[in-house]
């Protein structure tokens, strides 16, 4: 018997291989519940909406203990939070034992919907600092808080403002109830209209943060301060239109021009300026400041040979090396040339120009300037302007031009000029050449044999170490030959001549009065002079003219043990030589004219006076000489020796020897 089984249970499909390769997730439930839960609310919604209730205010409430006519109690409002006001409605009595009927009390409320709040969502604005690009450097903090004005009719705080607000139709009058009379009186208002009034916010005074950073200005130079550079960082809670008021520099000038200001900045004037001002709103004012820094304009050139032209404020300019030309034009400027022949000019202003090393040619231009030349042959010019000029190594042509002028030649053989005003001239090392020009001036030469002229007016000349050669000139001058072999020279001038060398006052009418001492020689001007020695040695030159020679005795002279020696260098036909005994100290003080009046009468007399003279002859030093000789206290011993070179005179000559 064959049996043969079969399955009852169906055979699985074969499974996908691409499956093994997927994630496992949770079957998706479907959401058509969730839309058909918001389809039915929102249904709900609009039904609520478009049956909302309308609202009445109370009747009034009757005086003392009376109650309705239901004998029921009093009557209430029932208020919808999130809505309007609905109809007013009589409260059920209660049912004995306290069940059924809404919950009320004495205050009449009854509360018979769901409580809803309004809430108004303001616009969020983020209260960090905002940075604006520089000028001026400073943050911009707008401050904010939470204080919202009230709505009109100053209705009371809480979650149901916003719905008493939105109801703006006036309250409708209640129905008369049973028996009422239509002609009844209104109650009259109790005048109590405070929640009718409209709620102003108070005035908030403008806000600033830090002080406001201008921009860097070059000193000299004319800057537009505007308004809203000096608002930067300033803000008006309550969006007021911002002002500037009293506002002061501690430099500078500031002047009003429309809503801005100009401020103008002075050459050489450095460092912070600071304002200071108050920001108005037209009630309040915030007090502010503001600064700015005053530069100076920096230029390096390269090192070859530079064409520069500066700005007209103050420039500080370096030429480096090469023959550079440079314009500092307006502006208190200070420019160096370098190594190199360099031309400079500095331009109105008080400026500072150094020529650096080799042969540079400098102005200073208008304004009182320092000038160096450094090392090299330089020509430097002062120009307008009390300038300070150095000439530093090298011979160098200095000129002060207008103004008072301090001058120093430095090192090397120097010609240095102060033209006109009062100049201060330093001759320094070197054979210099100073001519003090118009002004009183002072001159000194230094060491060094050097030649100073003093020009017009009152000069005081100091010759310094060296053999010096010393003009006058016209004025009144005081004149101090130094150390060494000095020279006192009128050879210029062509009036007739006064001079007493041992009193050491020199007059006539184009030199003046002139006071003089440790000088050794003198030379005449070109006029008939008169020159008077005594008990001082010198070598004397009469120039051009009938020239008379004076040689006086005094006490002092008799009792020397060594003749005083004269040599004349230019005596020629015309000139005299007299020897006298008469006291000279006496009429020091006295005026030239009269002095030298009672000089010749007293001449007279000594000419009568038998003095010992002798005269000899010598060849000597390519030349011939004339040698005269005078005891004057006829001891044999012959104090007074005058040679006159170049000479060999005869005894027979008609000029007369006393």
């Amino acid at each position: 018997m064959i049996i043969e089984g079969k399955a009852n249970r169906q055979q699985p499909e074969p499974e996908d291989p691409r499956k093994r390769l997927e994630f496992n997730a949770p079957e998706k439930t479907s959401r058509l519940p969730v839309y058909f839960a918001l389809v039915v609310t929102g249904i709900a919604f609009f039904l609520k909406s478009a049956f909302a209730a309308q609202a009445h205010d109370r009747p009034p409430v009757p005086e003392g203990d009376e109650t309705a006519e239901d004998g029921g109690t009093p009557s209430s409002i029932i208020i919808a939070l999130g809505g309007d006001e609905i109809d007013e409605v009589a409260a059920e009595e209660p049912a004995e034992g306290g069940a059924g009927g809404s919950p009320s009390w004495n205050g009449g409320l009854s509360l018979t919907d769901p409580m809803s709040f309004h809430y108004a969502a303001t616009h969020f604005e983020y209260l960090g600092p905002q940075v604006a690009a520089f000028f001026p450097a400073a943050f911009n903090y707008q401050p904010q808080n939470d204080n919202v004005a009230l709505p009109r009719g100053g209705a009371a705080s809480g979650p149901s403002a916003r719905g008493t607000a939105q109801s703006a139709q006036p309250p409708a009058d209640p129905e008369p109830g049973p028996g009422g009379d239509d002609d009844e009186e209104e109650p009259a208002p109790d005048g109590d209209d405070d929640d009718e009034e409209e709620t102003v916010p108070g005035n908030r005074a403008p806000v600033v943060v830090g002080p406001v950073r201008l921009r860097e200005v070059f000193a000299g130079q004319v800057v537009l301060i505007g308004l809203s550079d000096l608002l930067f960082g300033a803000s008006d809670p309550d969006g007021d239109t911002l002002t500037i008021n009293n506002i002061t520099a501690t430099g500078g000038t500031l002047v009003r021009v429309g809503t801005d200001w100009s401020f103008v900045t002075l050459p050489g004037m450095f460092g912070v300026i600071t304002f200071t001002y108050a920001i108005s709103d037209g009630l309040v004012a915030a007090a502010q400041t503001a600064t700015l820094e005053v530069v100076q304009n920096t230029v390096l050139l390269t090192p070859w040979d530079d064409v520069f032209v500066a700005t007209p404020w103050d420039d500080n300019i370096d030429g480096l090396e090469g023959n550079d030309i440079i314009d500092g034009r307006a502006g208190n400027d200070i420019v160096t040339g370098g190594p190199g022949a360099d031309h400079i000019n500095g331009g109105a202003g008080n400026d500072q120009l150094f020529g650096g090393l080799d042969d540079d040619v400098i102005f200073g231009g208008a304004g009182d300037d320092v000038i160096g030349g450094g090392g090299g042959n330089d020509r430097l010019f002062g120009e307008a302007g009390n300038d300070i000029i150095d000439g530093g190594d090298g011979d160098d042509v200095v000129e002060g031009n207008a103004g008072d002028d301090v001058l120093m030649g430095g090192a090397g053989d120097d010609s240095l000029s102060g033209d006109e005003g009062d100049d201060a001239i330093e001759g320094n090392d070197g054979d210099d050449q100073l001519v003090g020009g118009a002004g009183n001036d002072l001159l000194h030469g230094g060491g060094g044999s050097d030649t100073l002229s003093g020009g017009a007016d009152d000069d005081e000349i100091d010759g310094g170490a060296g053999d010096d050669t010393i003009t006058g000139d016209a004025g009144d001058d005081r004149i101090d030959g130094g150390d060494g072999h000095d020279t006192l020279d009128y050879s210029e001038f062509s009036a007739d001549i006064h001079l007493d060398f041992e009193a050491g006052i020199a007059w006539s009418e184009e030199i003046g009065e002139d006071l003089y001492e440790n000088v050794e020689a003198v030379i005449g001007g070109q006029g008939d002079d008169t020159l008077i020695f005594s008990e001082t040695t010198a070598i004397i030159t009469g120039g051009p003219g009938d020239d008379l020679f004076i040689f006086t005795v005094s006490e002092e002279t008799q009792q020397l043990s060594r003749p005083l020696l004269f040599e004349i260098l230019d005596f020629v036909v015309g000139d005299r030589v007299h020897v006298a005994e008469y006291e000279v100290s006496s009429r020091a003080e006295r005026l030239e004219e009269e002095r030298f009046g009672e000089i010749y009468d007293e001449l007279e007399a000594g000419f009568e006076a038998d003095l010992p003279i002798r005269v000899t002859h010598a060849y000597y030093d390519d030349a011939d000489h004339t040698v005269i000789e005078a005891d004057v206290d006829r001891n044999a011993f012959y104090e007074i020796s005058i040679t006159l070179k170049g000479v060999q005179l005869p005894m027979m000559i008609e000029h007369q020897v006393a």
